[in-house]
């Protein structure tokens, strides 16, 4: 039985590693597609920089 609840504690600790990846993936496309959106370019600003 310990053997079982172990194995059953494995798999929902990767079932939510799985959901907060996911989660973590969704709010970066969320960004990069507002920070698209945005027209925010910063290449300029690095090469400022490099001055």
């Amino acid at each position: 039985m310990v053997h079982r609840t172990r194995a059953l504690r494995q798999v929902l600790l990767l079932v939510v590693i799985a959901a907060m990846t996911v989660e973590m993936a969704m709010g970066f496309a969320v960004a990069t597609l507002m920070h698209r959106q945005a027209g925010a370019d910063m290449t300029d600003m690095a090469t400022d920089l490099s001055r």
